[in-house]
């Protein structure tokens, strides 16, 4: 307390110890707090070395926020993942529609070449029917 801690003069006997406890409330703001003290005679001269003491209050939140970061990067990773796995049937997929395609337009080409065949086979053989009938 700030009008300090009085100790009865006759519970503490010269070159004797006394135990003086404090307690002490953190501050509500992180950061580093210090605080100084000096012992005192009952005339208010000060004798001894300085008291201190030396806090450190962490960021309350900050466990809070490092758990959502943590939770947040799983969920991505996650998301990352099936999205990954998603373009991988997509790019299957395709893959598959253009060997499909592919077929498909090989087995047109060669059906159109087939029926050129055919045409030009069928017109040789009607000019060939013409010229046998004069």
């Amino acid at each position: 307390p700030a009008e300090g801690i009085v100790v009865n003069r006759d519970e503490v006997k010269p070159g004797k110890q006394h135990d003086v406890c404090l307690r002490l409330t953190a501050p509500q703001e992180p950061g580093r707090h210090q605080g100084y003290w000096r012992l005192m005679t009952a005339t208010g001269t000060p004798f001894g070395h300085r008291l201190w003491v030396d806090i450190t209050v962490e960021n309350s939140n900050l466990s809070s926020v490092m758990s959502s970061i943590k939770e947040s990067i799983g969920q991505t990773a996650a998301r990352k993942q099936e999205h990954e796995e998603t373009a991988a049937q997509a790019q299957k997929a395709v893959e598959e529609r253009l060997a499909a395609d592919k077929a498909a337009a090989e087995q047109a080409v060669a059906a159109a070449a087939q029926a050129q065949a055919d045409a030009e086979a069928a017109k040789k053989a009607q000019e060939e029917a013409k010229q046998a009938e004069v």
